[in-house]
């Protein structure tokens, strides 16, 4: 080998150990009778192990020239994090995996987790809770935080480098990487809009709720299933599920009937502590007064205040 040769066209992509491209008295192997190990020529051990040989320094520092064209200076407007959450509320997290073996994939490659703050949906009190309801144990009530996860997305079934390989074997790290990227900028936006779950077709930015099946008023298409999940009923392929931010912002016949005892905590607007202190009030010296002036007397916050400080059980009790 000369000794100005381009490494990056000796090993361009992830290969086996050849002995005949590598320039090292590398041996490996078990020595006989105390004898010297087996040299690189013929040895199936250093084929065996994994090797980084594709990414070499210089390697590295071609493929991240190549990806200068397709990158811009980070916004000088965002210099917090906090500036960052406000203005890109939405994160998608992403894991790419390095393997060595028989084939390059890996299934916690496939795995897309999207994480979005309750409090920058612009919900009302009625969505919020539903949509608290919907999401279960996908709800993070200590950060305020909703976990989505799937393993279906459509441009995350193989690893980036077996893409880059199935491109062309004969291309480098940074050429592949240029080619991949000039060929999926509309996929590329697809995947990072769109969830995928088998049979439910795309599902904008959402995974299936668990509990959405039991609830009234949804598709009678749906059906779940405790080893599989939520899925769509065989008799009906291919229909979407609902948009469940646009439900959860409606407020269906069912909701109206709900009583002080089926609600998640007290609310003291419109129960019957309210309209007893109400009636009391009404019958005494406030008689005349109008109840909206009733309800902001300092004696009546006060009291409010007191009765949503008091511990209660689920259903509002004491």
């Amino acid at each position: 080998m000369l000794p100005d040769q381009d490494w990056c066209n000796v090993y361009p992509t992830a290969a086996p150990f050849k002995p005949s491209a590598v320039p090292l008295p590398v041996r490996m192997g078990y020595p006989v009778k105390r004898g010297v190990p087996p040299e690189k020529t013929g040895n199936l051990e250093l084929v065996k192990i994994p090797n980084f040989l594709h990414l070499m320094p210089v390697a590295i520092r071609n493929h991240c020239a190549a990806l200068k064209e397709f990158c811009t200076q980070w916004p000088s407007a965002l210099s917090s994090d906090e500036l960052s959450e406000k203005h890109f509320p939405i994160e998608f997290q992403t894991v790419d995996y390095v393997s060595a073996g028989p084939s390059l994939r890996n299934p916690k490659a496939r795995v897309v987790s999207m994480q979005v703050k309750l409090s920058s949906l612009n919900l009302d009190d009625h969505s919020r809770k539903k949509f608290i309801k919907l999401a279960g144990s996908r709800y993070n009530a200590a950060n305020d935080t909703l976990t989505l996860r799937s393993d279906r997305i459509l441009q995350r079934v193989e690893t980036n480098t077996n893409q880059l390989q199935r491109i062309n074997g004969r291309l480098s790290l940074a050429q592949a990487t240029i080619e991949r990227l000039k060929g999926n900028k509309k996929a590329i936006k697809t995947a990072e809009n769109h969830f995928y779950v088998p049979d439910l077709e795309q599902v904008p930015e959402i995974d299936v709720p668990y509990s959405l099946p039991d609830l009234l008023g949804v598709a009678d298409d749906l059906m779940y299933s405790a080893d599989l999940g939520p899925g769509i009923a065989p008799n009906a392929p291919g229909v979407p599920i609902p948009d469940l931010y646009k439900y959860i912002q409606k407020t269906e016949a069912w909701e109206s009937e709900k009583e002080e005892s089926d609600m998640e905590e007290f609310t003291w607007e419109g129960s019957r502590s309210e309209k007893s202190a109400l009636e009391t009030l009404l019958r005494g010296r406030f008689s005349s007064t109008p109840q909206e002036q009733i309800l902001q007397n300092p004696t009546v916050q006060q009291y409010r205040s007191a009765e949503l400080a008091q511990p209660r059980r689920a259903g509002g009790e004491y």
